[in-house]
């Protein structure tokens, strides 16, 4: 497995056969700070229930949040009522850092085929985007360098045990 994860982009445990509707923007002009979501949907035969997004990629021009599930349901193709197919949806919330955005980045994905035995690649690929610039400039620096300090806080931790026993009570009864 140490092999595959150098070849294959963001296994998150998916096995089944699916396929990867076009992305949509939720518009194709924003400017430098403002938010854009990317809505994808994933198909399957079999049930999606417990179908996990890809996780965010880390893009130096783009901020990007956890995928939010937009539900799973089944879709029944003709006249029989049985499902054929299955869909699960999400939305991930991206932000462009700077005016040289002209693609949203790419977010990594693989799943395992069950009918082929294989690791097949299936990422969301980059849809095209005009970044126009914001009315106050942003810098980009600040925003990506904010998660990275955040990080360096001092790790919470319990207080020593006291040295002395405090107060005792003969019993549950209020003083």
């Amino acid at each position: 497995l140490a092999n595959l994860s150098d070849q294959l982009p963001k296994i998150t445990g998916a096995i089944g056969q699916f396929t990867l509707d076009p992305p949509r923007l939720s518009t194709n002009r924003v400017r430098v700070g403002d938010t854009v979501n990317l809505s994808v949907t994933f198909r399957s035969v079999g049930s999606l229930n417990r179908f996990v997004a890809p996780p965010p990629p880390a893009a130096g021009a783009w901020q990007v949040f956890d995928a939010v599930a937009t539900g799973a349901a089944a879709v029944s193709v003709g006249t029989n009522s049985f499902p054929t197919g299955y869909t699960a949806g999400f939305i991930y919330t991206m932000i462009p850092l700077t005016n040289d955005a002209a693609a949203t980045p790419a977010i990594a994905f693989s799943y395992f085929d069950s009918e082929r035995r294989t690791y097949v690649d299936l990422s969301i690929p980059s849809v095209p985007i005009t970044v126009v610039p914001g009315k106050t400039p942003v810098n980009s620096q600040v925003l990506m360098a904010a998660p990275a300090a955040a990080t360096d806080e001092k790790k919470l931790s319990l207080s020593p045990l006291a040295a002395l026993p405090g107060r005792s009570a003969s019993g549950l009864a209020p003083l």
